[in-house]
């Protein structure tokens, strides 16, 4: 039985923690800060139509904007209460939960990113694992997570994940935790917008793919 995550931990201590995340992002929106620069960048990468993970989706910020840009996303996040504000929030958008039709969709599964992926997630064109996730797990277990993530990747798809590396997870560990999982990082950047890495840059946003994809 896989112990409880960093996450968990977190807001079994702190039983409003999530509630307050929800509602600082719902407090951001309402005065006007852009919340999409991930789901840009992510589109830019794709074609229209395409499967996409957003690997501990939390509320549902980037999920709901890739479906609204035509894409099908499952979101995957280990906390039921922001997985009921993603799953309330796409229903006011009116945002499909089946990529039946035309237009994307959006469902959100419970999942452990230190797990297998669900069978709903496998074979995705783009995972996209930002808000620093990556650094919410403890020890080795970032390692666990790019493996996984990487099973759940189609074979010419890719992964991009953005993190901040002042948060206890270095560069040098990220791209070890890559190789091992079998992941090529082809791109890094310092921000969203595409901005190049520099020796003073505090954050990262790395493109990774399959280092020997097949089919």
């Amino acid at each position: 039985m896989t112990s409880p995550s960093r996450w968990e931990r977190i807001t079994t201590s702190d039983p409003d923690h999530s509630i307050r995340y929800i509602e600082r992002f719902r407090r951001l929106a309402a005065e006007g800060f852009d919340l999409d620069g991930e789901a840009r960048a992510c589109d830019a990468l794709l074609e229209r139509g395409s499967r996409v993970v957003d690997a501990g989706c939390g509320p549902g910020r980037v999920s709901h904007a890739l479906a609204e840009r035509g894409h099908h996303v499952v979101g995957l996040d280990i906390d039921p209460v922001l997985l009921k504000e993603a799953r309330a929030v796409a229903a006011s958008r009116h945002i499909a939960t089946t990529a039946d039709g035309e237009g994307g969709s959006a469902r959100f599964i419970q999942a452990d990113l230190r797990e297998p992926y669900p069978a709903e997630a496998k074979g995705a064109d783009l995972i996209v694992c930002s808000g620093n996730v990556i650094t919410f797990f403890d020890d080795d277990e970032p390692a666990q997570v790019l493996l996984y993530l990487a099973d759940a990747l189609s074979p010419t798809g890719r992964a991009v994940v953005g993190f901040g590396l002042t948060r206890g997870y270095s560069l040098e560990r990220f791209e070890a935790d890559c190789a091992a999982a079998g992941l090529s990082i082809e791109s890094r950047f310092s921000t969203w917008q595409f901005h190049p890495m520099t020796e003073d840059s505090d954050f990262m946003v790395a493109i990774t793919s399959l280092t020997s994809p097949q089919g």
